[in-house]
């Protein structure tokens, strides 16, 4: 997904579909007329949230060390997407195109109080099927991470996590948007039972997946499906429950935030480099944090390399 990032005024969100805060599905003449009305041109950047994950991951562990799965269109938004992706150190070549639908792209409007609403026209992610995609795209590779717009396609997320897990990888899940969960609630507890290690998800959607008004009751519910639950709290820090052992509670770290876009994308980078680099779950969740609170401070979901040696050295000095 290429991200088109926008600043608008709170009473703008009226004239289109969905609530605020949440993620909606549009259809490409709905995109085109919510652009031609934004009160200035959006700003262009690559998107889509696991890839974002990936990117941070590739800047904390190395270039090299994470492999994007994924469709595009034969259009000038792909050719944008990929060289960018390459850039962050991602491996791209399993990656397909098609001529038969557009690159999606991602409306994210950023309202005064730096909150993001997302409308989504997915272009050839709705092309993407179980078929797509060879299971040998899995080979050399240890952790699965998968994000929970995938179940907007029949069958897909179910038959990319099961695959992996019988490739023998370790598969961890964002839920992404609350929408999704309870669209897909039964289905998401079926496989975080059989086949999921991690969980990640926002207040709102892991109370939608527990059906309950409470974050710890989430956590709680969340933690009974899975080895590792994680449910993010914002400016409240996070939650992080390992099955048998006691809830971690991680604080935030203060920022000053203009445009919240990718900061659970990034929590997940951030935690992911310390998981995988071995340390403990604390010490991951607090790395996830310090990611978090830099990605607040600018618009989109991409850091530029000086925050990102400064990120390295952060995670170095947590270590000792």
């Amino acid at each position: 997904m290429v991200d088109a990032i926008a600043a608008i005024p709170d009473d703008f969100l009226y004239t289109i579909p969905g609530d605020k805060g949440g993620t909606v599905k549009i259809t490409e003449d709905q995109m085109r007329d919510i652009l031609q009305r934004l009160p200035e041109m959006p700003a262009r950047i690559p998107g889509g949230a696991t890839a974002n994950t990936l990117a941070g991951i590739a800047h904390l562990l190395g270039k090299g060390t994470a492999a994007l799965f994924a469709l595009t269109g034969n259009d000038e938004n792909a050719k944008f997407y990929m060289d960018f992706m390459k850039g962050e150190g991602i491996d791209t070549s399993r990656c397909m195109s098609t001529s038969l639908a557009p690159t999606g792209v991602c409306l994210s409007l950023i309202t005064p109080d730096a909150e993001r609403t997302m409308r989504s026209f997915t272009g050839a992610n709705d092309l993407v099927t179980p078929e797509t995609f060879p299971v040998s795209v899995f080979d050399g590779y240890h952790h699965f991470f998968i994000e929970g717009y995938a179940f907007r396609n029949t069958g897909l997320g179910d038959y990319l996590i099961e695959t992996a897990d019988c490739k023998g990888l370790v598969v961890g899940i964002d839920f992404n948007a609350q929408e999704i969960v309870r669209e897909n609630r039964e289905r998401f507890r079926r496989l975080l039972k059989e086949h999921v290690t991690v969980a990640f998800a926002n207040e709102q959607e892991a109370m939608a997946f527990a059906e309950t008004d409470n974050p710890e009751d989430a956590l709680q519910a969340l933690s009974e499906c899975c080895p590792i639950a994680i449910v993010k709290l914002g400016e409240r820090g996070s939650l992080i429950k390992e099955k048998g052992r006691e809830v971690l509670r991680i604080p935030a770290v203060t920022a000053t935030a203009i445009d919240t876009t990718g900061a659970g994308d990034l929590w997940a980078a951030g935690f992911y480099a310390g998981w995988l680099s071995g340390h403990s779950l604390e010490f991951s969740g607090m790395l996830a944090a310090h990611v978090a609170s830099e990605i607040v401070k600018v618009i989109g979901a991409h850091l530029p390399d000086a925050t990102w040696s400064r990120l390295q050295q952060k995670m170095i000095s947590l270590s000792k």
